[in-house]
């Protein structure tokens, strides 16, 4: 939160400008700037939260695992993404699938101790209790989801709107940036 008064447009830019920079972001995993995922983590400063795995890579994408609902988005035809359907992961993918599942609900229940102990005592976490945890983690900064898809065909799109709805910080969960002109 910023709160006071401020003399000049500059700085009110420079206080908008750094607290844009705390604002979380879910960032594309791509490799079209030739820089590796390990070197976009350390460049960002940020501990990558897997939330889906890609069905097929480049031209061949069809779809994503959903690592919170454990199921594949597949896309339907060539219509720009625009229709899906949920279906069962394939087999190929199921065993990469749990083992990024696994991490995303361990990580995701350390935001919460009584899911973390219900976790360790074995118990399944719901879907609607992983999807609070991952959006109390995005909001206090403590891990970035990474999402896939393929801007190009438009495929990804959906589910990425999605994630910044359940995930990432609303202005209210924010706070408020006050400015007053001298």
């Amino acid at each position: 939160k910023v709160a006071g008064t401020v003399k000049t447009k500059d700085e009110a830019q420079t206080i908008v400008d750094a607290e844009t920079k705390k604002a979380q972001d879910a960032w594309d995993a791509d490799n079209e700037d030739g820089e590796s995922a390990d070197e976009k983590i350390e460049r960002l400063g940020a501990k990558p939260l897997v939330i889906q795995v890609p069905i097929g890579v480049e031209s061949s994408l069809k779809g994503v695992v959903d690592l919170v609902k454990m199921k594949a988005v597949v896309w339907k035809n060539e219509d720009l993404g625009a229709a899906w359907e949920l279906t069962d992961i394939p087999d190929d993918l199921k065993e990469i699938s749990s083992k990024y599942r696994q991490e995303l609900v361990e990580t995701a229940v350390e935001q919460d101790e009584k899911l973390m102990e219900d976790y360790l005592a074995g118990k399944d976490i719901s879907e609607d209790d992983l999807i609070k945890c991952i959006r109390k983690g995005c909001i206090g900064f403590d891990f970035v989801p990474v999402l896939t898809g393929s801007a190009f065909k438009n495929k990804g799109v959906q589910p990425l709107l999605d994630a910044v709805v359940n995930y990432l910080p609303s202005p209210e969960d924010i706070g408020c940036l006050l400015y007053t002109s001298p």
